[in-house]
């Protein structure tokens, strides 16, 4: 298995930070946190040493796979495991059960359009790495120049829990940057329309623009202020 994963390495044309793997003492430490008995949805296979752990402990995992390579690597090793299903798919492009705990080692490309489908489904809790850089936006308050439609998304709609910082040396290869490993939790009963997320980050992206609270540019702006003022009633 390591030499199938040094090779889909050696040739893949995936993002620097994107071409990583958990190695596998590291994964007790990120399966240790994930609730047992539950139907698992899972964003990016990989290679399936993540998923093969889940799978002695989970009810089920439907578990996502756009590399074909990959998929065909993570097919052969799980295909042992009956209650673990694999599909050559675009996670982003299917709608969770409303049952399913989301678990990714998301790509950090792919880290907003992460909270932008979390946001758009029906996504009561998830387990994910981000970049550290990434995390920092979705925490960061009002009034700093970090602030922007991430950070009001995220603090709108969810709890965010750090579980632990996961460094570079945790990944075969390493990585440039560090990440971070989240609990995530829906705060509210609402969902956001591709439509609502587009107006929140055009509203966000003129920061220092006067807003229609008196006194207050729009970075100052608390999330449900910037929710009120750019018209979403569903909440």
């Amino acid at each position: 298995m390591q030499t199938a994963m040094m090779m889909f390495i050696l040739k893949s044309k995936m993002n620097p930070g994107d071409k990583r793997f958990l190695i596998d003492s590291w994964i007790p430490t990120i399966t240790g946190s994930i609730p047992h008995g539950l139907k698992i949805f899972e964003i990016g296979t990989g290679i399936g040493n993540v998923t093969e752990s889940i799978a002695k402990f989970s009810q089920r995992i439907r578990t996502f796979e756009i590399d074909k390579e990959l998929y065909e690597i993570a097919s052969s090793r799980l295909a042992k495991y009956p209650n673990v299903q694999v599909y050559h798919d675009d996670a982003f492009n299917n709608v969770p059960e409303v049952d399913e705990l989301v678990f990714s080692d998301l790509p950090f490309s792919q880290s907003r359009r992460f909270i932008d489908w979390i946001a758009e489904n029906t996504v009561n809790e998830a387990y994910v790495v981000v970049q550290r850089e990434f995390y920092e936006k979705m925490i960061t308050r009002m009034g700093t120049r970090k602030y922007g439609a991430v950070s009001v998304i995220t603090q709108f709609l969810f709890y965010i829990k750090k579980i632990i910082d996961l460094p570079a040396s945790a990944y075969n290869p390493r990585p440039a940057v560090s990440a971070v490993y989240l609990n995530i939790k829906r705060s509210r009963e609402c969902i956001f329309s591709k439509k609502e997320i587009i107006t929140i980050r055009n509203f966000m992206s003129n920061k220092s623009s006067k807003s229609k609270v008196e006194g207050k540019r729009v970075f100052q702006l608390k999330p449900e202020e910037v929710i009120e003022q750019v018209g979403i009633h569903a909440c």
